[in-house]
């Protein structure tokens, strides 16, 4: 079968066992990596040079060779992003920040503020290991906020993603590449031809995303609230607030203005 071909079912095959049965994310690529290699059939024996081999032993080494290249590349980096990650969320320094930028920016921009975070971070830092920390950011303000995941996480995601390939030294192979082809390519120029890019394709996915987040609401992180912590007057708002979001109604700067003075927030 052609390797795209064999690519697309993986893709869909992976993407059915994570929707569908709720398999982790881990086992469902292990999963569809090994079927895209056996439905790549003779490619993958070709390319391999394992002409006339066992495809299923030749795909299972195949996979586990392409892991064991990816950890020891950027698996040291993501683990320890991803302990970060959780050292932010349990601590509560995912909320102090989350309640830190609301103070500056008001809720209705805190979406775009995550997005320039990612932006910005993904230029030095590799955008898988930026996502890992900034999710627990994203979760809390999810949680915060009541706005969906779905819309924090993708302009998250574009914030991260877009520098990450347009701006060095994400995209420094693709220079490397020009120049050894001959190619004369300037690499100040290649990076403001980069932002440049970067900044409108951002703005985009602004929109489309926020778009997609009040198509889908009902994907926000849950709290629960120990009402004995709070004041008579910061439960009603509390309870203010709930009842906006099961009315449909968008949440404003001045819903929160009592509980982020006294930094009170569930």
């Amino acid at each position: 079968m052609n390797p795209v071909i064999a690519m697309l079912i993986g893709v869909v095959v992976m993407m059915v066992l994570v929707i569908c049965t709720r398999m982790h994310a881990f086992p469902s690529l292990i999963i569809s990596a090994i079927l895209i290699a056996v439905l790549s059939g003779n490619y993958l024996l070709v390319g391999t040079g394992n002409e006339g081999g066992n495809l299923l032993s030749v795909a299972i080494s195949t996979v586990t060779g392409g892991f064991g290249g990816t950890m020891t590349s950027i698996g040291i980096v993501i683990g320890f992003g991803c302990i970060m990650g959780i050292f932010l969320e349990k601590s509560g320094a995912a909320k102090r920040m989350a309640i830190t930028i609301l103070k500056l920016v008001g809720v209705k921009r805190a979406d775009v503020v995550l997005g320039l975070t990612g932006f910005v971070v993904s230029i030095p830092v590799f955008c898988d290991s930026g996502f890992v920390i900034l999710s627990s950011l994203a979760k809390e303000f999810s949680r915060l906020t009541k706005k969906s995941m779905v819309g924090l996480g993708g302009i998250l995601g574009m914030g991260l993603y877009i520098t990450h390939f347009m701006v060095p030294p994400g995209p420094l192979a693709v220079v490397s590449t020009f120049q050894n082809e001959g190619i004369n390519i300037d690499l100040g120029m290649f990076i403001i031809a980069g932002l440049l890019f970067s900044i409108p394709l951002f703005i985009f996915s602004v929109f489309l995303f926020r778009w997609f987040g009040n198509k889908y609401p009902q994907f926000v992180v849950p709290y629960e609230i120990d009402r004995s912590k709070y004041t008579e007057a910061q439960l009603k708002v509390l309870d203010k607030i709930d009842a906006k979001i099961k009315a449909g109604k968008e949440l404003e700067n001045e819903d929160f203005t009592e509980l982020l003075s006294t930094e009170k927030l569930p």
